[in-house]
């Protein structure tokens, strides 16, 4: 019996459940419709189209009730989530695969239980990428906003209140902050050099094993069509029973690299840009100290002296 393979990757990810098997012709008319949603949404995937493609797949799993089509339907949402950059499709397709997986560990005839948690945390990783850079976008945010208030605060302040105003006082000396800025802005370079070479490694084996796969999937119609059930069945059948074991096994070696390199480049690649970050703000606030200055000045006012800086 033909086993379900899974295809786990980064960047690339594809439907990859083995085909569900429609009633035959003369059947009853729900099959027949359930069967022509699933290939309109297989073609819908194919170009791109991820919306049409959820769709068509959700209708024919409704019309059939087929466990393997949910499969079709999580990457369908994992897939409309690089378009739509909305993470609740994240944790639709979160959902679905695990409603899947309940399917499989019931019936293992479907497909890897394991293979199937290793796709799901993939896309939790993802949804917690996105909630991560959210945070930070927001922390940003509130930041500027604060920056924004404090400069507004210190020029609505001006002078001292009695028409007298401070005597200018500037920085001695070299920047004591100059060095750590320029070595937190080339770690934070770097950290994100790596990120995008770990990204396009991850893209590239991920083609690789998308490739394999629909191999993999071309190599089984060959069995179908040569009726081969056991590789001992004849030459042909045994040939195609080694492609096929040669083809999950160059899948898995192209999904292990795509999950080393995205998966390490990133975390190597944000590690560098932590380290920088938190460099190049000691080196700002160094510098922020020494632009305010801890010298006193005294400067001539029309009713005395005006002394200024910080005690």
């Amino acid at each position: 019996m033909r086993r379900a393979i899974f295809t786990l990757t980064l960047a690339v990810a594809t439907a990859t459940a083995p085909l569900p098997v429609f009633a035959g012709p003369g059947a009853a008319d729900p099959q027949a419709e359930a069967k022509r949603l699933y290939e309109e949404g297989r073609t819908a995937y194919r170009l791109g189209n991820f919306a049409d493609a959820v769709e068509k797949f959700e209708a024919a799993y409704a019309a059939s009730g087929l466990p393997t089509i949910l499969f079709n339907v999580g990457l369908a949402y994992e897939r409309l989530y690089t378009t739509s950059a909305d993470v609740a499709h994240l944790r639709k397709a979160v959902a679905v695969l695990e409603n899947f997986l309940l399917e499989v560990q019931k019936d293992p005839s479907l497909g890897d239980p394991t293979e199937v948690e290793n796709q799901i945390k993939t896309i939790k990783q993802k949804i917690e990428d996105h909630d991560n850079k959210e945070a930070a976008r927001a922390a940003a945010a509130e930041e500027e906003r604060r920056k924004a208030a404090e400069d507004a605060r210190k020029q609505n302040e001006g002078g001292d209140g009695d028409g007298d105003v401070d005597a200018p006082t500037g920085p001695v000396g070299p920047d004591p902050g100059a060095g750590d800025r320029r070595l937190g802005a080339i770690l934070m370079g770097v950290g994100g050099g790596v990120g995008v070479a770990g990204a396009a490694g991850a893209i590239a084996f991920g083609i690789q094993g998308q490739n394999f796969e629909d191999d993999l999937v071309q190599s089984y119609a060959n069995s179908d069509a040569a009726g081969c059930v056991d590789p001992s069945d004849s030459t042909d059948c045994a040939n195609l029973a080694d492609q096929q074991e040669k083809l999950r096994n160059n899948g898995s070696t192209a999904n292990t690299l795509t999950l080393a390199f995205g998966i390490g480049g990133g975390i190597a690649g944000i590690a560098l840009i932590g380290a920088g970050a938190g460099i190049f703000m000691r080196g700002k606030n160094r510098t922020s100290k020494w632009k305010n200055g801890n010298d006193l000045s005294i400067a001539p006012t029309g009713r005395g002296f005006v002394i200024s800086g910080r005690f």
